[in-house]
């Protein structure tokens, strides 16, 4: 899977800087390389650069080595079909078979995000009311950007072979009167905190006003409900 690659170097040392200090500017560059990856915000990441006294350049994603086939969903996302041998079928259907008949119990774990909640104030105070991003918006990001790196957990089982996609097309759980809906966020593995955060404003208002289309809402690698306004 793609690995972004290193766009930050560090400017050159003053001649009497210290070992330690060398050292800590070096872990700084490496910080802000996966915090420029994770942003997707040219501006944002630039300021940042510039005040850690780090010559910066946009993220340049590898080229896939894979070949890929195009949905026929209109947007979402190339695909790649490997054949399941017969005893990873046999286990696909026995798991699914089991998920819908024989009772379960779920692990969960807490996860610190004191680090998510700093980010998400130091970005809000940069823009507009209406543009302010939300946890959830962070997670879907933090979702897509480990769904390209680990290729097994974006996939899914097609009958007798295993279909592997090209980007994280992120499905968000939206309640409205008839249920529930999940228009699709594409590629937002490859999109910006900013703009992951108005695209699903835009979609969940519409999706509450009926007005999304069929490919809207089908076709995504992954889903997420946010239930966070129930403490969950």
């Amino acid at each position: 899977m793609p690995e972004p690659e290193p766009h930050s170097r560090p400017l050159p040392p003053p001649p009497d800087m210290s070992p330690e200090a060398i050292m800590q500017r070096l872990r700084l560059v490496g910080e802000l390389n996966e915090l420029c990856w994770f942003l997707g915000e040219s501006e944002l990441a630039r300021k940042a650069a510039e005040q850690a006294g780090v010559a910066w350049q946009s993220p340049k994603p590898k080229v896939q080595s894979q070949s890929f086939t195009a949905s026929q969903v209109f947007g979402a996302s190339n695909f790649r079909d490997e054949s399941a041998s017969k005893m990873r079928q046999i286990i696909a259907e026995r798991l699914t078979a089991s998920t819908q008949n024989v009772p379960h119990f779920y692990l969960t774990v807490e996860i610190e995000m004191d680090s998510v909640i700093a980010l998400r104030k130091q970005i809000n105070a940069t823009v507009a009311e209406t543009d302010k991003i939300s946890v959830n918006d962070v997670i879907v990001k933090a979702a897509a950007m480990s769904l390209v790196k680990h290729q097994w957990v974006n996939a899914s089982f097609q009958d007798k072979s295993v279909r592997f996609y090209e980007d994280a097309d992120i499905s968000i759980a939206v309640a409205i009167e008839d249920g529930l809906i999940t228009p699709v966020v594409r590629a937002a593995n490859k999109k910006g905190l900013l703009a992951i955060s108005a695209e699903i404003k835009e979609l969940a208002s519409r999706a509450k006003a009926k007005k999304l289309q069929p490919e809207e809402y089908t076709g995504g690698t992954f889903s997420i409900s946010n239930l966070g306004m129930f403490g969950i």
